[in-house]
């Protein structure tokens, strides 16, 4: 429903968050977000596991970087060792 009556940067607003479910659509739709929930303990856990989840994909990208940096050195030695290179 956001994707099909929005476009990218436009606001939403969600006076019953609850779960935030919508807030999670507009960040992968690139929607700007207001979130209301009657409970403040509800929001703070939403911001912390937020958080937890964002520092989970900086270690990820971190590791896929490695990852890639690996393979690409790994493949320069294996085409250096055959002569694959030109010279």
């Amino acid at each position: 429903m956001v994707e099909a009556t929005t476009e990218p940067g436009k606001l939403i607003v969600d006076p019953c968050a609850g779960s935030f479910v919508v807030l999670e659509v507009c960040q992968e739709l690139e929607r700007e977000f207001i979130g209301v929930d009657l409970t403040y303990e509800e929001m703070k856990e939403f911001r912390r596991e937020r958080e937890r989840e964002k520092k989970k994909l900086i270690r990820f990208r971190r590791q896929v970087m490695r990852i890639n940096l690996n393979y690409l050195s790994n493949l320069l030695n294996l085409l250096l060792q055959f002569s694959y290179l030109p010279s």
